[in-house]
């Protein structure tokens, strides 16, 4: 809105924004762009993957970042995910606990 009415404002202006909503297709920028991400899992891989990494987690592939998170950390928790991705589609991936989440930060400017 803010874009359209040229009203100045901070932050991402709404395609990033809208970009970061849709998580498959961030994911796939950020691959191009070189940054690193988790390996997605297949819905009818996830039991097998759940036996490789221990824990996933499965978030609404096209919703804001905490709603509808599904937290799958034994094998029952993986018919959550299956009622969930009835209704949306559902992007999985191995949890990967904060501290060892490596930190991206980069920056547009040119003048450092």
């Amino acid at each position: 809105m803010c874009e359209t009415r040229g009203i100045a404002f901070t932050g991402s202006g709404s395609a990033s924004s809208h970009l970061a909503f849709d998580k498959v297709a961030a994911k796939r920028f950020a691959a191009i762009a070189g940054i690193p991400t988790s390996p997605g899992v297949m819905l009818e891989d996830a039991e097998t993957a759940l036996a490789e990494y221990g824990r996933l987690i499965a978030k609404p592939a096209r919703d804001g970042s905490s709603y509808g998170l599904i937290f799958v950390n034994a094998k029952q928790d993986l018919a959550a995910v299956r009622n969930a991705a009835r209704t949306e589609d559902y992007l999985i991936e191995p949890f990967i606990s904060a501290w060892k989440r490596p930190a991206v930060c980069w920056s547009s400017r040119t003048d450092r």
